[in-house]
């Protein structure tokens, strides 16, 4: 059964069918959201249970084989996560009528309480994540490298030509003067 029937859910559905998990009429597929990827529960008819991903985003396959290796790497280090578990195939990432899909582990779990004793626990893993190596991890663009913020901005307005850059609360003059300075942290 596919629930929230979209075009994505039904090539989700099938490809699990062709990995040979269950014929897609006995998949319990269930969209969670997501914004990067289109993510999924899926119950099957033996009880198990795996989070679903199809990679919305335009990451290099390549690339996010070596993410699956890092989360190995920081579950090996003793950082609870919740680990890939590869396709029939041996990769992490199959590939089926022009979606991707990754597969990961269920963790039952739920929002944790916000508090003092919760953030404390979150800092203290967040630390123990930063000593995990990044070795061969690829970088990823972010908005604070040098340029990035006007780079984007161009291409805002690449888009909204008629816009002027004081709809982002920031003129030239200030995007240079962030961008040539130091992180403001």
């Amino acid at each position: 059964m596919v629930m929230e029937v979209d075009e994505i859910s039904v090539k989700i559905a099938h490809a699990l069918e062709e990995e040979g998990l269950a014929h897609h009429s006995q998949l319990i597929l269930v969209r969670l959201g997501g914004f990067a990827n289109a993510n999924f529960r899926l119950d099957l008819p033996n009880g198990e249970r795996f989070m679903i991903k199809g990679i919305l985003e335009s990451h290099k396959t390549a690339d996010k084989e070596l993410e699956a290796q890092y989360v190995a790497r920081t579950r090996s280090s003793g950082i609870p996560t919740a680990a890939y578990v590869p396709w029939k195939s041996g990769v992490f990432v199959m590939e089926y009528e022009g979606i991707r899909v990754m597969r990961q582990e269920w963790l039952n779990g739920g929002e944790p309480k916000v508090n003092s004793s919760t953030s404390r626990s979150v800092f203290e893993m967040l630390a123990r994540l930063h000593q995990v190596s990044s070795e061969g991890v690829p970088p990823r663009r972010s908005w604070l490298e040098p340029g990035r913020l006007t780079e984007l901005m161009a291409l805002a307005r690449s888009h909204n030509a008629d816009d002027e850059d004081v709809q982002f609360g920031l003129s030239r003059k200030s995007c240079g003067d962030v961008l040539s300075g130091p992180p403001p942290f």
